[in-house]
């Protein structure tokens, strides 16, 4: 599987900013600078680890994934974001982003579903992302929750995180609650 580099670029600084050497990064991965820069760039699925492996491993922050996720303006996201920016409501841009999410991040499908006022986004894996798994989740709901409070012109948004015993078993619904736990202190949701 070939993954866009859209958001490593980002990552990879933001780890810089935490510790984490780019040059040892890149290299480590077999990633020229160019690459990651060249927003049209493809590079194999196990680049895309390293990378995340490497970010998280030499910044010493197992959390990195959220806090970047915080910090990336709407338009990080690229036509995508601009297209959630032109939405009338909030509901409109999140079924939007989750019908291209795997067009920025194959990796990962979304799916939106609305019930009564209620909104789910149930994020599934495409690939199996074994060691990067908690750190992919962690900044793609981050910047979920990110995107819906620029939308909502920064009126608090609430989320929850878990598990319906179907759609995660085991590490993944680890994984998920965990990445739930770290990121709501940042992002000021609840843990179910």
């Amino acid at each position: 599987m070939r993954v866009p580099t859209h958001y490593l670029n980002s990552f990879v600084s933001f780890a810089e900013t935490h510790g984490a050497s780019r040059q040892e990064l890149l290299k480590e991965a077999g990633v020229s600078q160019e690459t990651l820069e060249d927003p049209e760039a493809l590079i194999e699925y196990e680049q895309f680890k390293l990378l995340i492996q490497g970010a998280v491993a030499r910044s010493g922050d197992p959390a990195l994934g959220t806090r970047l996720a915080g910090q990336l303006p709407i338009t990080t996201h690229g036509l995508l974001g601009y297209a959630a920016m032109s939405s009338e409501t909030l509901e409109e841009a999140l079924s939007f982003v989750t019908r291209f999410v795997p067009t920025r991040i194959p990796v990962l499908v979304a799916e939106l579903s609305v019930d009564k006022g209620i909104a789910t986004l149930r994020i599934e894996e495409a690939a199996v992302l074994g060691e990067v798994r908690a750190t992919i989740l962690e900044t793609t709901v981050g910047a979920l929750h990110a995107t819906a409070r620029f939308l909502t012109h920064r009126l608090p948004v609430g989320f929850r995180c878990g598990s319906d015993g179907d759609a995660l078993r085991g590490a993944a619904a680890e994984d998920a609650a965990s990445a739930c736990r770290r990121g709501r202190k940042e992002a000021g949701g609840e843990a179910l």
